[in-house]
């Protein structure tokens, strides 16, 4: 699979949403995100409205994404039955910041798959499970934590953005020693500056190694992630993009990743809802 990250419109209308949905069409699917770090009056659209409206207007493979701690039980409840009868069959479940509302009131990303694959038992539903990983802020602790939601249900990891390719293959050398051979999507974020990447460390907790810093600082960033989507696209089952910057380079990323991936001696696994 090769993905596209998407945010959900800030104006109330989906027709920016749909043209670059036309527009991105090397893409297998597209994850429509929570937004985690935008102002709550700033969202007009809600994610899993978007993504209904999205596949049901386009065909195409809509992901949204469901943010473990955003909400209350009740308000985590609602949104799952919404994304079952709404026709959504791909979810992708992380953990976020903490909840305004406290721990007593939200769930662990553990709860809902559980609870996802119980009302899909229950009305006969079949939905795709994807959580999230980030290896590059505890190694060992990502690892268990990735095995535990697999244990528990999930079908697939999505790393966050990980350039660091030892580090991806440790990760994933983790999860195959555990028994697991579920698929591992790793990800890149396009990116066109140091300042930025260091933003997004400092706001995400993501980390990006010092060689690709550097390249940033020189300006090198398109042949920087060109480098790193060959080599992730070469270890992992599928590529995720994530286009901060320059939102039009990920076309090319997306090729680049689908000439590797399709070339890869030995048979990946087809993952489809």
């Amino acid at each position: 699979m090769i993905s596209l990250e998407l945010n959900p419109p800030s104006r109330p209308s989906l027709d920016e949403i749909y043209e670059k949905i036309r527009r991105y069409n090397s893409f297998d699917a597209f994850i429509i995100t929570e937004l985690a770090m935008r102002r709550e009056e700033d969202r007009w659209m809600d994610t899993m409205y978007t993504a209904i409206k999205l596949k049901e207007a386009t065909g195409k493979r809509i992901i949204p994404v469901m943010t473990s701690r955003e909400s209350t039980k009740r308000g985590i409840l609602s949104r799952i039955l919404m994304a079952i009868h709404g026709g959504i069959d791909e979810l992708v479940i992380v953990r976020g910041d903490q909840s305004p509302y406290g721990g007593a009131f939200g769930m662990t990303t553990v709860e809902i798959i559980r609870t996802i694959r119980s009302l899909c038992e229950r009305f006969s539903k079949r939905v795709t499970v994807y959580v999230a990983a980030n290896p590059t802020r505890d190694l060992e602790g990502e690892i268990v934590r990735a095995a535990e939601k697999l244990s528990s249900g999930a079908d697939a990891v999505i790393t966050q953005p990980t350039l660091d390719t030892n580090l991806l293959r440790k990760f994933i050398a983790g999860l195959r020693e555990r028994g697991f051979d579920n698929p591992v999507i790793g990800s890149i974020m396009i990116l066109n500056s140091r300042n930025s990447a260091e933003m997004m460390e400092r706001r995400c907790g993501i980390r990006f190694p010092e060689w690709f810093k550097e390249e940033l600082g020189r300006g090198n960033w398109r042949d920087s992630l060109l480098t790193s989507i060959r080599e992730i696209a070469d270890i992992c089952d599928g590529v995720h993009i994530s286009p901060i910057a320059e939102q039009d380079f990920s076309v090319l990323l997306a090729e680049e990743a689908r000439k590797i991936l399709r070339d890869r001696d030995e048979q990946l696994p087809i993952f489809l809802p």
